[in-house]
């Protein structure tokens, strides 16, 4: 303990940013960092969450190593350190080049440090050591598209969640240097879930909600901070508001947002925030929530996820979306907030209305000719949010099962509504006759949609052909005949969930137009491929 004249401030003890120096607490895999560190040759990576602990980790070890295991640390976020990272790749400078959050570099100078990875490898004494710090699965980074021998020749150390233990070794730690007693360390290790820069948080909030701001005098009774855990929360909540609102409404919103759409963006924030490891890998978790997966698969397929992250210096700086669709958090505290959302209700307080509980918000059904047309237009409903059953991307999943019983929840009830793109081949389609069949009973619901071209429109009459529908100018419309459309159904689709009467809803435009009914024949033997 520190002499009364010369206090310890609480800042100093409980530390949000830089280094820990009385409160370090070495993780599980200390002892095998070290052994790596010693090591002549090779590289390293040390991978895991934010916040954990990795490059305080690799300093302090560096320290206990040795005064000649002096390091110099680069970050990949530092535009500045660019050059000086390019030239520790080309020339391999002697000493240890930590650099962090390597999976921010692009992928030549990712390859470039493999290469010298496996040159220094191969020296005896090679003199230069790299340290490549990063997020969950940075190292698969690296590895990806590298010759199968750098896997020999370099150690990854895997960083994991923070036991319990180690975090309440932590806040003891500062109670024993400050003389104080924080209240329900239960509460502060469950809010931290294994983050030490979380737990650190908490503690410093504690000690600032109770007036301190140096150590309690040593020749007194440590003090009990008389602070209730649950208000420092609401407290630390607050202030982090102020930094992550607009950014996460932002983020949760997408570029086109549609007040009826499953909000796809908003669907991967709130899975980061149940997951235990901060960084989900996007594929497996759209496997996990079928009515979700259309339009998140869509956002991965067409680079909207990548695009939208990239697009925002604020979003960039907190999310990161890897070449292998794992998306991970940056900063704690972000996760930490996105953790307190009251999920039920942010989307109404970003903008959103009522969503379907349905598995789809539309169905296509559609005959072979008019698959462009089908395809344009799940492009542009799934860039609105929405979930959309095509055929086209849903072949995995199709193959090998009895497609009747694959289809005919989907059109009887499975979508909110039916889309039917008509033409002169509709009536004559195997599947299009089945899936006629399924929704037969919907069309007095309103529920099914009738669309066509000017170059195909249908040469019969129907109960849909008498019904509100939307007319496109040919086969392959323009994006903004698209874009139109989709806003139109959207707003049909809200109409529907938000559970207003059927007289309310006014037809989409003027019924289709054409002669007596034709009989549905059969022809086609597969769904997925001539429709």
């Amino acid at each position: 303990m520190a002499g009364e004249t010369e206090k310890i401030a609480v800042g100093e003890i409980f530390v949000t940013s830089g280094y820990p120096s009385y409160t370090f607490v070495p993780p599980v895999v200390y002892p095998k960092l070290k052994n790596a560190l010693r090591q002549r040759t090779g590289g390293i990576v040390v991978e895991g969450p934010s916040g954990i602990g990795k490059t305080v980790a690799v300093t302090r070890a560096l320290q206990e190593i040795g005064p000649d295991q002096a390091a110099t640390t680069l970050s990949a976020r530092d535009p500045g350190a660019r050059e000086r990272i390019e030239a520790v790749a080309e020339s391999q400078p002697p000493g240890t080049w930590i650099i962090e959050d390597f999976h921010h570099l692009p992928p030549s100078l990712k390859t470039a440090l493999a290469d010298s990875i496996k040159l220094l490898a191969d020296q005896s004494d090679p003199g230069c050591k790299v340290v490549l710090v990063g997020i969950n699965n940075a190292g698969q980074s690296l590895l990806h598209g590298a010759s199968s021998d750098l896997l020999t020749r370099i150690t990854i150390v895997q960083f994991e969640r923070n036991p319990d233990e180690s975090v309440d070794e932590l806040i003891n730690l500062g109670e024993q240097w400050l003389n104080i007693q924080i209240p329900d360390h239960d509460r502060v290790i469950a809010e931290a879930r294994g983050s030490f820069l979380l737990a650190q948080l908490l503690c410093r909030a504690a000690c600032d909600a109770a007036g301190l701001t140096e150590e309690h005098p040593v020749n007194e009774e440590p003090r009990m901070l008389d602070v209730e855990l649950g208000q420092v929360v609401d407290g630390v909540l607050e202030d982090l508001g102020l930094q992550f609102r607009d950014v996460c409404r932002r983020f949760a919103r997408g570029k086109k947002p549609k007040r009826a759409g499953r909000a796809p963006y908003l669907q991967c924030l709130r899975w980061l925030a149940e997951g235990n490891e901060w960084s989900i890998q996007l594929d497996r978790a759209a496997d996990l929530n079928p009515r979700y997966k259309g339009s998140v698969i869509q956002i991965l397929r067409k680079d909207f996820l990548a695009e939208h992250i990239g697009g925002d210096p604020d979003v960039v700086k907190l999310i990161h979306l890897s070449d292998e669709n794992f998306l991970s958090v940056e900063d704690p505290r972000f996760v930490f907030y996105l953790r307190h959302i009251d999920w039920a209700k942010y989307r109404a307080e970003i903008g959103f209305g009522p969503e379907s509980s349905a598995t789809y918000d539309f169905a296509l059904s559609f005959a072979a000719p008019q698959r462009e047309l089908a395809r344009g237009l799940y492009d542009a409903l799934t860039a609105g949010g929405f979930g959309v059953f095509f055929d086209e991307v849903e072949r995995d999943r199709m193959l090998g099962q009895d497609l009747r019983s694959y289809l005919a929840p989907i059109y009887a009830s499975g979508a909110e509504f039916v889309l039917v793109i008509l033409g002169r081949e509709y009536p004559k389609r195997y599947w299009t006759a089945f899936e006629q069949d399924q929704y037969q009973g919907r069309i007095d619901e309103g529920t099914v949609i009738p669309i066509w071209s000017a170059d195909d429109s249908p040469a019969f009459e129907s109960e849909l052909t008498g019904k509100g529908g939307i007319q496109f100018s040919s086969l392959s419309p323009e994006l903004e005949e698209l874009d139109r459309a989709a806003e139109d159904l959207g707003r049909a689709l809200e109409r529907r969930v938000s559970a207003e009467e059927p007289g309310d809803q006014q037809p989409l435009v003027a019924p289709a137009e054409g002669p007596n009914p034709a009989v549905v024949g059969q022809s086609d033997s597969t769904r997925g491929g001539t429709g």
